[in-house]
């Protein structure tokens, strides 16, 4: 059969019928057609004669409608229309909240809420991952230095975001005796939603962060990441075991397997444990039975504007697990 005639759409548009003209290609054409197409706009009609030119700095059609699928997401940059909620973690030995993890939020002028998950992903999709983490992290801390409170706190950082400023352990440490907060009160979770550009320079990174009285914690482990690598690689203080090995666990020979498995290795290491994703009383239960430290879950507690400051009665309460 013959390779496919490669076809020029060249269509005249103002900048109104932009957003429907991208999304009439995004149904036209299937993900693969639309990576293996390319767009270009231009403000004047389209010369012949350079058209070469033109089109060599043209981009995947994927581009273009990713952008308009996101078109949401730019002016809550812009704004900055972004607050925090903070989701309590419980101490599985006695019930007592020891610390909350800081979970971004979002609403624009129409009142849509977007969670941490949506928000991520429009960053993912746009390429602005590095921007939009340092961003959030920024406005964070500046949220912490307002609630007036000595616990500590968790907050999510993109490894391969911090490895594009080299002085980063210094700034952030500068930064947070600004703002009058503790080192020491302040957990940096690395989440892995992409591979590692540099695992030796992160782990300089990790060390001169600890070095300022930072902690270290390794989020969704079993999920994203590499078991053995990151114990090896950055030592963490604390390890989260992700929701997927801990929801069940009670019922669910191999999970039980797995998690005593790590809980021993953590434990031999230094390292403390976090079972994520609590929801039901029969898993917090083995949890707290088998030794993890420490639990997080909307079964426990789930993320609000104010902190979470009363103990929970794991022995008793018959946890709820929130809509």
């Amino acid at each position: 059969p013959l390779e496919k005639v490669p076809v020029l759409f060249y269509k005249t548009i103002n900048q109104q019928q932009l957003f429907r003209t991208a999304q009439q290609l995004q149904k036209r054409f299937s993900p693969l057609e639309q990576a293996q197409s390319r767009f270009l706009l231009i403000s004047s009609s389209l010369d012949i004669t350079k058209i070469l030119a033109e089109f060599l700095q043209s981009q995947p059609l994927s581009e273009l409608t990713k952008a308009v699928r996101n078109a949401w997401f730019f002016p809550l940059i812009f704004e900055q229309n972004f607050v925090f909620h903070y989701q309590p973690i419980f101490r599985l030995k006695t019930g007592r909240v020891v610390a909350h993890e800081c979970l971004v939020r979002a609403h624009d002028q129409q009142g849509n809420f977007f969670g941490a998950q949506q928000l991520i992903d429009a960053a993912l999709e746009t390429n602005i991952i590095n921007e939009f983490d340092e961003l959030i992290r920024n406005i964070c801390l500046q949220s912490l230095s307002k609630l007036n409170s000595d616990t500590t706190f968790f907050i999510n950082i993109v490894p391969n975001a911090i490895l594009n400023n080299p002085i980063f352990p210094e700034n952030i440490a500068t930064q947070v005796e600004k703002l009058g907060l503790q080192p020491q009160k302040i957990v940096f979770e690395l989440t892995e939603i992409a591979k590692i550009a540099c695992s030796s320079q992160m782990q300089q990174i990790v060390s001169r962060l600890r070095q300022k009285g930072f902690l270290i914690a390794i989020d969704d482990l079993c999920s994203y990441t590499n078991f053995e690598s990151y114990f090896l690689d950055f030592c963490p203080d604390i390890i989260k075991i992700d929701k997927q090995l801990v929801r069940g666990c009670s019922e669910h020979g191999m999970k039980q397997i797995l998690l005593k498995s790590i809980l021993e290795s953590a434990h031999e290491l230094g390292c403390c444990v976090v079972a994520e994703g609590l929801e039901k009383q029969k898993d917090i239960n083995f949890c707290r039975n088998i030794g993890i430290d420490m639990g997080q879950g909307y079964g426990l507690g789930t993320p609000q504007l104010t902190l979470h400051k009363s103990p929970v009665d794991l022995g008793i309460k018959q946890l709820q697990v929130a809509s």
